[in-house]
């Protein structure tokens, strides 16, 4: 059985001229010719792009402190060979974490935040339930914290000061909740039951629900968790080394 097309002549919305057009009721849609419908999505395309780059700025200028923005890779003094592992890691749901462990000034910091970046510039293309309705987006969901912004976030979430308690409990919603979390030097604080509870919570909730994380340390976690209570101490240890790839540096 033979069928055949049927078109219609509509006028363009946005040049004017009158085209043939085979959509069975283009009085419901956007009228555009082809030239126009081109020039429309190449526009939103670039528009989409500056929007993308300023997001992607934006984020890592938040997330990356000056000292560490622009890292040089082939600076004489990087170390190439544990980027490359930093690099090449991936997390996965069983496996969510990366541990960096060694001793100061073998680029564990300097790595951890180059590899959130390599995450923020990889943007992904949202689809929603119409296949025209799409967009390019970059991962914004994504924090860095310290031992010392840690502990003092938990010694002060409390304080008199209604700004500096409410900065505090931010910082530690985040490290629960975002999805990209980096907590540079893991274990530079003062074991004390405060401070591991909070440790545990973050730990704890962020294994429930295979968040990933790079985690930075100059002890493995059962030394620097030694002086920790045994009922802290070891399921702290223990979900850290069950849950991460370990380089040791």
């Amino acid at each position: 059985m033979n069928t055949t097309t049927t078109t219609h002549p509509v006028k363009c919305r946005y040049c004017g001229e009158t085209y043939q057009c085979d959509e069975p009721n283009p009085g419901f849609m956007d009228r555009f010719c082809k030239t126009c419908e081109d020039s429309i999505e190449s526009g939103e395309q670039e528009r989409e792009q500056r929007t993308l780059e300023k997001e992607i700025s934006k984020t890592i200028a938040r997330l990356t402190p000056p000292r560490f923005r622009q890292t040089d890779i082939h600076h004489p003094a990087f170390n190439r060979r544990l980027w490359e592992q930093v690099k090449a890691w991936n997390p996965t749901d069983e496996i969510p974490w990366l541990g960096l462990i060694g001793e100061t000034g073998l680029c564990k910091t300097r790595t951890g935040y180059s590899r959130l970046e390599e995450v923020v510039r990889t943007p992904k293309r949202l689809q929603y339930s119409h296949r025209k309705m799409e967009s390019l987006v970059c991962e914004t969901s994504i924090e860095a914290i310290t031992s010392s912004s840690f502990a003092d976030a938990v010694r002060n979430q409390y304080s008199k000061h209604a700004e500096e308690a409410r900065d505090c409990k931010n910082l530690l919603d985040s490290a629960h909740s975002v999805k990209w979390l980096l907590f540079d030097d893991l274990g530079k604080f003062t074991n004390t039951p405060a401070i591991l509870a909070a440790l545990f919570s973050v730990i704890d909730h962020r294994h429930n629900f295979n968040r990933p994380m790079i985690w930075t340390a100059n002890l493995d976690p059962t030394e620097f968790l030694a002086s920790a209570p045994a009922d802290i101490g070891a399921p702290l240890a223990g979900r850290l080394i069950e849950c991460s790839t370990i380089i040791t540096v």
